[in-house]
């Protein structure tokens, strides 16, 4: 994801390339892989982790962008907070933070990208069920701190450029 989100930044702001860099974090060891796989309670899928192989998170929001990844020491230590706190989703319907949901980025207003990581926490949907895959990637959702409320959506990793792209096209303009 990293060397994708560079491109894109390189076609359409190349100006922002340094400081998109000198906020990256040195790529996780497998210390700090292991550690943050023993502090939750299921196994993150490979493609996330390869992520935080490129770049143990980013250091601080990037100052063109509103969201910055996790490292994985704040995974692991946002997430053993966030379990059990109450939410609600669009629709009103109250929720307990579950353990399946892994905070991965933080917004500015303090909003949660996340993934979920068993299927007993795909939340419920008027059409059904987010579709969920193990063994593809995780199923990602925002959590909005200002309206304590889940926003639905589905991010894969491939998904991920197109995610922050458009986050930083908005947050520019």
């Amino acid at each position: 994801m990293i060397a994708e989100l560079e491109k894109w930044l390189a076609a359409n702001h190349p100006e922002k390339i340094d400081p998109f860099k000198a906020v990256l974090n040195p790529p996780a060891s497998k210390s700090e892989i292991d550690t943050l796989q023993a502090a939750l309670p299921y196994p993150l899928p490979a493609e996330f982790l390869e992520c935080w192989e490129q770049a143990n998170g980013m250091s601080k929001i990037p100052d063109f962008a509103p969201w910055r990844t996790l490292s994985s020491v704040d995974i692991a230590r946002y997430h053993a907070v966030m379990v059990g706190q109450e939410v609600f989703d669009e629709f009103a319907n109250p929720y307990s933070w579950r353990e399946g949901w892994i905070p991965v980025a933080s917004h500015i207003l303090g909003d949660w990208l996340c993934l979920i990581i068993t299927p007993n926490d795909v939340l419920d949907q008027q059409d059904g069920d987010i579709p969920y895959d193990l063994n593809l990637s995780g199923v990602m959702f925002e959590y909005r701190q200002d309206q304590n409320m889940v926003k639905r959506a589905s991010y894969g990793m491939d998904e991920w450029v197109e995610f922050w792209s458009e986050s930083i096209t908005n947050f520019l303009s």
